[in-house]
């Protein structure tokens, strides 16, 4: 690398950047949902306003009830019981 700008992307000499999208995404998967019974995330992204997809085990889009507690926490609620279930966070 030529040099670090922030802890979350690095520019290389080439012009290039590689992002660590730890800063702007979180993942949280194989997780298990009661109908009507919300989930609380933590997802600590230190932003209130990000946007959730909630994915199946078969990795189809779930339609899904969420609820922005605060910039590091939310909550999901799924109106089925599901198995599997892949949560993404990101900014």
């Amino acid at each position: 690398p030529c040099f670090s700008l922030k802890a979350w992307f690095i520019v290389f000499a080439d012009q290039s950047v590689m992002i660590d999208n730890n800063y702007f995404r979180k993942v949280f998967s194989n997780q298990s949902f009661t109908a009507n019974s919300a989930k609380t995330i933590n997802h600590a992204l230190s932003e209130k306003f990000v946007h959730v997809s909630v994915y199946d085990s078969n990795d189809n889009l779930v339609h899904a009830e969420v609820s922005l507690t605060d910039a590091n926490n939310l909550t999901v609620t799924t109106s089925d019981a599901l198995t599997g279930v892949t949560i993404v966070v990101s900014i």
